[in-house]
């Protein structure tokens, strides 16, 4: 059995699928450029605590650091999500790649957030959210593990 190729893939898509490819690989490649600069970001940070002998354990420099990391990890997921759907045909993006996503986003939120200044309503907002995020996960796998005990 043949594995399709992009040119078969060109010539059985319409122009409105040919068009999300391209825009899907576009975003693919920028995004691709925002991980970089995110992790470019973490080394330079590192390298300036390293050799400046700021104590790399205080709260405000531990606050910057993993909310760099957490932001390189949702572009990356972002990217992962995107390369998927192009490999699937299915611009639609699955569903469980955005729930991680917004799961990420929201944990980077909590670490940045400024305790002295966070008001209980924020807090509250933000822990609605992810109890939302995690239940819907927990949806979608139990969904998916339902059809794939169904199906095999």
């Amino acid at each position: 059995m043949k594995l399709p190729t992009l040119k078969d893939y060109w010539l059985d898509s319409n122009g409105y699928e040919r068009f999300e490819t391209i825009v899907t690989s576009v975003l693919i490649g920028l995004i691709g450029i925002v991980v970089i600069i995110a992790v470019a970001q973490v080394v330079a940070t590192l390298f300036n605590v390293l050799f400046s002998g700021e104590n790399i354990f205080a709260f405000g420099l531990f606050k910057l650091l993993f909310g760099q990391i957490l932001l390189a990890l949702i572009a990356l997921e972002f990217g992962h999500s995107l390369i998927l759907a192009l490999k699937n045909r299915k611009i639609v993006f699955q569903i469980q790649g955005i729930v991680l996503i917004g799961v990420l986003a929201m944990i980077r939120k909590l670490i940045l957030i400024e305790i002295d200044e966070a008001n209980v309503m924020l807090l509250f907002g933000v822990s609605a959210i992810l109890v939302g995020l995690a239940a819907l996960h927990w949806a979608v796998s139990w969904n998916e593990t339902d059809k794939a005990e169904s199906t095999g």
